[in-house]
């Protein structure tokens, strides 16, 4: 079990906002959450009630509402090899839920499948201050990069898709909440370590991220890197391998 998570085995319910939005107090009141719910359910019975619509939207769908559909595996993988742009993000209390309960085993299953992924986006929490919790879910964020990248290697798909990796802060939280926020590791680093040959960007590194430097991601085309009081030890190790800087 990884530490800070609770074990989950099967697809969380969540809710399916990808987006970043700050919200007021940190969360919705109860009559909010309700309508939000009516309207996310009544969206799932219209996709599965409408023959040939789900084939069109699954590639648009969220992570977290693609689990709710409780698609046969083959339509899921299917599905999740349509997707381009992956939000992990803190928007709301069932968002939050989902990804700091999916164990770090099955996020890495999933992001087998994302073989076509070119965006992924980490919206982190903050709280009273502006300095947030910029480490939350980053092993989740760890193990979809690589685990897209070992989905693509294991289908023998060459070169690469990702272009560009973000990392950004969301939406605030009142004290009660920021206080439950669990605060999580990166895996181990993979050995061999993967190669990224299409990423681009890399945008919103915080000196606590520098420990993805010791990951020793192979970089080629990075020519961007957005980073803050990065040691230059760190620094110069995460574009090491760039042949573009």
């Amino acid at each position: 079990m990884e530490e800070g998570r609770q074990a989950v085995h099967a697809p969380a319910a969540a809710a399916a906002s990808t987006a970043c939005a700050s919200a007021a107090g940190g969360g919705e009141s109860n009559e909010e959450r309700q309508r939000r719910q009516d309207r996310e359910s009544n969206l799932r019975q219209q996709i599965a009630d409408t023959a040939g619509l789900l084939s069109i939207v699954m590639a648009f769908l969220p992570i977290p509402l693609l689990t709710q559909l409780q698609l046969p595996p083959l339509t899921w993988q299917n599905a999740a090899r349509k997707q381009h742009h992956l939000t992990i993000s803190a928007a709301d209390k069932d968002e939050r839920s989902f990804w700091e309960r999916t164990t770090i085993g099955l996020v890495t299953e999933w992001a087998t499948y994302l073989t076509k992924l070119t965006h992924v986006v980490l919206c982190y929490p903050f709280g009273r201050f502006a300095y947030g919790f910029p480490m939350w879910c980053l092993d989740v964020f760890v193990a979809m990069v690589e685990g897209h990248v070992a989905g693509r290697r294991a289908a023998n798909m060459g070169g690469g898709t990702l272009q560009t990796m973000t990392i950004e802060k969301g939406v605030r939280l009142t004290d009660s909440l920021r206080q439950a926020v669990p605060r999580t590791h990166q895996p181990d680093p993979l050995d061999p370590p993967p190669t990224l040959h299409a990423l681009t960007t890399i945008a919103g590194l915080t000196r606590e991220h520098q420990g993805l430097a010791d990951r020793g991601w192979r970089m080629p085309s990075l020519a961007i890197v957005r980073q803050e009081v990065w040691h230059p030890d760190s620094f110069g190790q995460i574009i090491s391998s760039s042949r573009s800087l």
